[in-house]
């Protein structure tokens, strides 16, 4: 099957020469992509028979968009995103597709450099800062295909290529406001879930910083970096995996408590299942903080301090 290129891809096209690529499987960046595989083009046609006006509205969308071929190779499902639950569990295909174009719209009018991360699959590094063991931790910034429903992009932590903290978003227009909405937030991969003492060992070695602390602190600078007006976050009840198209997911793989979470940095749980998060995370006055964990405290500001100071460099 041949592969249509970068260029083709990236050249004018309607709705129709989209959906035509799309049902050949001419749009794949590699040999294993679900577009490859003639049942998943067959479900994605039937599919959009549900929802056809919103279905070509979309396609049209991503046509029309001059970052139409990143777009499509960081998230090889997202001409199917009416499809299936996204974002919230309350999310409607409309919500979904007004949620999409107000999220490329902004990556559209962000500065190049900040557009390029964004669309950047699996992710790329933008901040690099050391423990006090001397252990490297990175966070990256990018699209992750696996992460599809829960947002658009994804901040995460890692040290020797393992994954700590994974936070994935998108912006939305929220109350009229513009929004950071996250979708997700990961603790470590199913490799590292039973080594919990490595997650103690991390969390100490950063000054007392836990992994999931540190990725919200960089969402609040790429806030800022991305004017966002406010933030809010699924609760428990709002995943995407609460839906009850996932019941058998929710099952045996749902397990996290945000809540808990959003409460402990500030954020207040809305009647609506979402919890509204401050634009910037309250720290302790020094006063505040016992004498004898002063100095700890001031390196744990350190290590934020030079985790803002890499992000807005990327203005």
């Amino acid at each position: 099957m041949a592969l249509a290129t970068f260029d083709e891809i990236s050249s004018p096209m309607s709705r129709w020469q989209l959906l035509s690529h799309l049902l050949r499987g001419d749009i794949h960046p590699d040999e294993k992509s679900i577009w490859l595989k003639p049942a998943y083009r067959l479900k994605f046609l039937a599919r959009s028979l549900l929802h056809p006006v919103l279905t070509l509205n979309w396609l049209h969308y991503i046509a029309s968009h001059p970052q139409r071929a990143q777009m499509l190779y960081a998230q090889m499902a997202l001409p199917d995103k009416l499809q299936r639950p996204y974002l919230s569990s309350r999310f409607s295909a409309r919500n979904a597709l007004a949620a999409l174009c107000y999220h490329y719209d902004a990556v559209a009018c962000a500065n190049p450099r900040l557009r390029r991360l964004m669309l950047a699959p699996g992710g790329v590094p933008i901040v690099n800062f050391q423990g006090k063991s001397g252990a490297a931790y990175a966070l990256l910034l990018g699209s992750h295909s696996s992460l599809d429903k829960e947002g658009e992009i994804t901040l995460q932590l890692c040290t020797e290529g393992m994954p700590l903290a994974r936070m994935t978003m998108t912006v939305v227009q929220f109350e009229g406001q513009r929004a950071l909405f996250i979708g997700g937030l990961q603790g470590p991969t199913r490799h590292l879930q039973q080594q919990k003492a490595r997650i103690l060992q991390v969390t100490r070695d950063c000054h007392g910083l836990f992994p999931k602390r540190l990725v919200l602190e960089a969402a609040c600078v790429l806030g800022e970096l991305l004017g966002i007006e406010c933030m809010i976050a699924v609760g428990n009840h709002t995943h995407v995996y609460q839906n009850w198209r996932y019941w058998r997911k929710k099952k045996t793989s749902f397990h996290a408590d945000y809540e808990s979470f959003w409460l402990s940095v500030g954020g207040q749980l809305r009647p609506d299942g979402v919890c509204q998060l401050p634009l910037r995370i309250a720290r302790k006055s020094l006063d505040d903080v016992a004498s004898k964990k002063r100095a700890e405290y001031q390196r744990a500001n350190g290590v934020l301090a030079e985790i803002h100071h890499q992000l807005h460099a990327l203005k």
